[in-house]
């Protein structure tokens, strides 16, 4: 075999606090509000969808609240993964035989959920801090599969091998496994075993509400498309879920991507045009939000600035809920070339596109106390890829904040993981090896 990919690192800069806004925000510690949840298990219908065209502002200081954002950014680097904030890089080490399936940082960022499988049982659990210290392992949070059972049609190359989602009230984890099993795992107690109706279908995603009661899932059908449902928590484990989207009955329509908004009682998602048999690339795909109490649906962002086939292929919401980052593409050949990155207001009609530059590939932005952070990659040569972090504060001047380098090298092999993973989530992923 030839030489595999490495990773270096080449520069660091420290990610420091940002002084807090006194906008209104729920966090961890605050009462969950009281507006009512959707129970029905009956479809999405069609209704209304209202819009706000948006006006373009030369700074981006109206739109960058950080309050409640982490500062420490976590890395992936082969099985190990990495804390990146104050101080210098320092590496996580996993137990022996543990391999990373998937992970998410606790909202303060102070510690990381690891979905790993060890020895090849199931999803085990580790609750790991930013010094490095386990603090907690939980075995078999999801069991192995029976392999002389049915199972979904699951590819590796096309969905997750588990997920985690730790819930912004910071006392429960959510995991998942693209069967459709779930376990909540509460901080200080034992897991509690869910089952999602996929339908035979493939779970891309799964999300706990803000406010503990409910979760998002994001479900792929044998045809390939993508579909939002929220099932509750409080009551009976297992019951089918309420689709939210898409909401058309001509069946062209997928959904792409899903989060919550810090209320609680809102989700954003990206719908796209899959063609009448889903076989088509997702174009057109826009950004929406929905108010799950009456299914008011809004027009947030439009993939059309770039043109008929453009799609919204990223977002993440500030911590406060009053803005979104998101990035447009356009089709490639057989994948995505990034046309631009933009922040929104939720509330109003501003808009700010943020300073990438041209036929950038964006494979991941995120929210820190620093501002809004994204990564860029880039050829250096046939064979070497570079990835930059950069952030945006209210000055609007980007400032470098990593940089990763993959280079031909014998060293530790990569294992056939991908070079960077970033998830539009508090926490980084990056899938380097160290040289």
């Amino acid at each position: 075999m030839g030489h595999v990919p490495a990773i270096m690192l080449i520069v660091t800069v420290l990610l420091g606090c940002a002084e807090e806004s006194s906008e209104d925000r729920r966090f961890a510690n605050e009462p969950a509000p009281t507006e009512d949840q959707p129970t029905s298990t009956v479809p999405a219908t069609a209704g209304d969808v209202s819009g706000v065209p948006t006006v373009a502002v030369a700074s981006p200081e109206s739109l960058l609240s950080t309050r409640g954002a982490p500062n420490l950014i976590y890395v992936r680097v082969g099985d190990a993964l990495w804390t990146l904030g104050e101080g210098e890089p320092r590496e996580l080490r996993m137990p022996a035989g543990a391999s990373v399936l998937a992970f998410d940082a606790s909202p303060s960022g102070d510690s990381v959920a690891v979905a790993v499988t060890m020895d090849g049982s199931g999803v085990s659990l580790l609750v790991v801090e930013a010094n490095g210290l386990v603090r907690r392992t939980i075995r078999d949070v999801i069991p192995s599969i029976d392999r002389n059972a049915a199972t979904p049609p699951v590819s590796p190359t096309s969905s997750p091998a588990a997920v985690v989602d730790w819930g912004l009230q910071g006392d429960t984890i959510l995991v998942g496994v693209p069967d459709g099993r779930l376990a909540t795992v509460p901080v200080e107690g034992e897991p509690q075993p869910l089952a999602v109706d996929i339908e035979n279908g493939v779970l891309l995603d799964a999300r706990l509400s803000p406010r503990g009661d409910s979760i998002a899932v994001l479900r792929r059908d044998e045809r390939g498309m993508g579909a939002l449902l929220v099932v509750s928590l409080t009551g009976d484990a297992g019951t089918a879920a309420r689709q939210v989207a898409p909401t058309s009955e001509d069946g062209r329509q997928t959904v792409l991507d899903m989060g919550w908004l810090p209320d609680g009682g809102s989700l954003l998602y990206v719908e796209a045009d899959a063609g009448a048999d889903g076989s088509q690339p997702h174009v057109e795909g826009d950004l929406f939000r929905v108010q799950l109490a009456g299914m008011e649906r809004t027009l947030v962002a439009t993939g059309g600035k770039a043109g008929p086939v453009g799609t919204v292929l990223d977002f993440a919401p500030s911590p406060d809920g009053k803005s979104v980052a998101y990035v447009i593409g356009i089709p490639e050949g057989d994948a995505w070339a990034v046309h631009s990155v933009w922040l929104t207001s939720l509330r109003g009609p501003t808009e700010y596109q943020v300073p990438t530059g041209s036929e950038t590939d964006v494979p991941g932005l995120w929210w820190t106390t620093e501002g809004i952070v994204w990564a860029t990659r880039s050829p250096l040569n046939e064979d070497t890829f570079e990835f930059v972090f950069y952030r945006i504060q209210h000055d609007a001047e980007p400032v470098e904040t990593l940089r990763v380098s993959e280079a031909p090298s014998s060293a530790t092999p990569v294992g056939g993981t991908p070079v960077v993973d970033v998830p539009a989530t508090p926490a980084a992923s990056a899938t380097p090896d160290r040289e």
